[in-house]
């Protein structure tokens, strides 16, 4: 089976060891050496509603609180949300309460 068609025929199942494989493949890695916990650092999800998913009131908040959660140092926090806004084309949003954003910018900010 080609590396583009396994990614295909596991993205739709939505299951840990369905992705670990994908990455794995996507990865030319062995799918053995992929442990569910690894996966924390490269899977996310994004809910369909976006909004179901945003608890802080701002964006900069948002995108603050996982590195926040792991106790990551201010100075550390603020740069990585400076280059994460901007990879993501958001930095213009940084200082909006996440209420106002509309659905689309919602799913970037979730991501």
């Amino acid at each position: 089976m080609k590396i583009e068609d396994s990614r295909r025929a596991l993205v739709p199942s939505l299951k840990a060891m369905g992705a670990a494989l994908a990455l794995a493949c996507a990865a030319q890695a062995s799918v053995a050496a992929v442990t569910t916990a690894s996966l924390g650092g490269f899977v996310g999800v994004l809910f369909q509603d976006p909004e179901t998913q945003l608890i802080s009131n701002s964006v900069r908040a948002e995108l603050a609180l996982a590195l926040e959660s792991r106790g990551e140092a201010e100075a550390a926090v603020a740069r990585a949300v400076e280059e994460v806004a901007l990879a993501l084309g958001i930095d213009a949003l940084l200082d909006r309460s996440t209420r106002e954003l509309s659905g689309g910018e919602q799913q970037r900010v979730a991501l």
